[in-house]
């Protein structure tokens, strides 16, 4: 217990997401510029239907993006318990709707042949994170 209220007042949850989603940035981009590969190569495919071209690159959008969601969906049960002090409380009715949305539409994009559009719900939420 002794640990968790420590953790609780050393770092706070906005804190904790700010250096997840900087620390998983580098990952994302990278994953980005292959899925991108990827869309041009299964749009080129002639061999296949419209619907096939979509399921093929969600697939790829899903599996490539897993350790990203991983990571995001832990600390996302972290700073979805039940707040304990004012500031979860505010960070929670803050971003806590925000980072759900973002967190499903990065498990399921809207656009599968945009790859880089899934990561955007993020990047807007991460600048509220630096007070800008």
């Amino acid at each position: 217990m002794l640990v968790g209220e420590l953790r609780r007042v050393t770092l706070l949850w906005d804190e904790l997401w700010l250096g997840v989603l900087q620390q998983q940035h580098m990952h994302v981009l990278r994953r980005i510029q292959q899925l991108e590969d990827e869309v041009k190569r299964v749009q080129n495919n002639n061999t296949l239907r419209k619907e096939e071209k979509v399921a093929i690159m969600c697939e790829k959008h899903s599996a490539l993006m897993r350790p990203v969601v991983f990571a995001l969906d832990h600390v996302r049960s972290i700073t979805t318990t039940p707040a304990e002090t004012p500031h979860e409380t505010w960070f929670q009715q803050t971003y806590g709707d925000a980072i759900t949305s973002a967190l499903e539409r990065l498990k399921s994009p809207h656009n599968p042949a945009n790859p880089a559009s899934s990561w955007v719900p993020f990047k807007q939420v991460g600048p509220g994170l630096l007070g800008g």
